[in-house]
């Protein structure tokens, strides 16, 4: 197998009025390409904050122990992610090697800017790519993830699509800059059971595509048993 992150002895604390308040306490797991991790606990277990250390996307009061180390490996040599603090070093987690689907995806568009602009946007932020090569990618993924229509669909807006095709939008946006590593932040929490089932689905058959990792966060045991290599 292929390694694709390591994770050792994470400990994260908030800065906060009242102290420290410690969040993730000695966390350590490794993900291979190819592999789909479940990341489970109930809600204010750290799964989110866990998740958001890998892309080093926590708030500004965040603070690392001195022995937490989060090791990400590209084709390119290895990275230790909590080292980076610079925006153009840290665009190789935040979008490049590394991808998040958030919970909410109303929250992760701009309500005002279609999705195919912020999906466009993106690409060209990532890679050299003229706008033209943009648009066609982000069309090519938004049909691959099973949007109709994809070619008039990319000039709609968030409010415009349903919840489960908003989901899937979001995943198209995750998945065009190819990541090594996405992370899924409970991705089917809103959706009914139909579309849960497809999601889940089209994740697997992702993650046999592109050879990447999943780190699967949800509470749902059922959805970890369909989906994870390990818990």
């Amino acid at each position: 197998m292929d390694r694709l992150i390591d994770v050792e002895n994470l400990t994260l604390q908030f800065r906060t009025d009242e102290g420290l308040i410690t969040a993730v306490d000695n966390v350590s797991f490794s993900l291979d390409r190819g592999e789909v991790m479940g990341l489970v606990g109930e809600s204010g277990s750290g799964k989110s904050v866990t998740a958001k250390a890998l892309m080093h996307l926590n708030a500004t009061n965040a603070v690392y122990a001195p022995e937490s180390r989060i090791t990400l490996h590209t084709d390119s040599g290895s990275i230790d992610v909590l080292s980076l603090s610079r925006a153009a070093d840290l665009k190789v987690v935040r979008g490049g090697a590394i991808s998040m689907i958030f919970q909410e995806p109303m929250a992760s568009f701009a309500p005002s800017i279609s999705i195919g602009k912020q999906m466009i946007e993106q690409l060209q932020l990532h890679g050299d790519m003229s706008k033209a090569q943009a648009r066609e990618i982000s069309i090519e993924m938004l049909d691959r993830v099973g949007i109709s229509d994809p070619s008039s669909r990319v000039d709609q807006y968030a409010f415009e699509l349903s919840g489960g095709m908003r989901q899937r939008a979001m995943i198209a946006m995750a998945l065009s800059t190819k990541p090594r590593l996405l992370i899924a932040d409970e991705p089917t929490t809103a959706l009914d059971v139909t579309i849960q089932a497809q999601v889940l689905d089209l994740m697997k058959e992702l993650v046999d595509e592109f050879n990447m990792g999943i780190v699967f966060i949800t509470h749902d045991l059922g959805v970890v048993a369909q989906t994870a290599d390990k818990v």
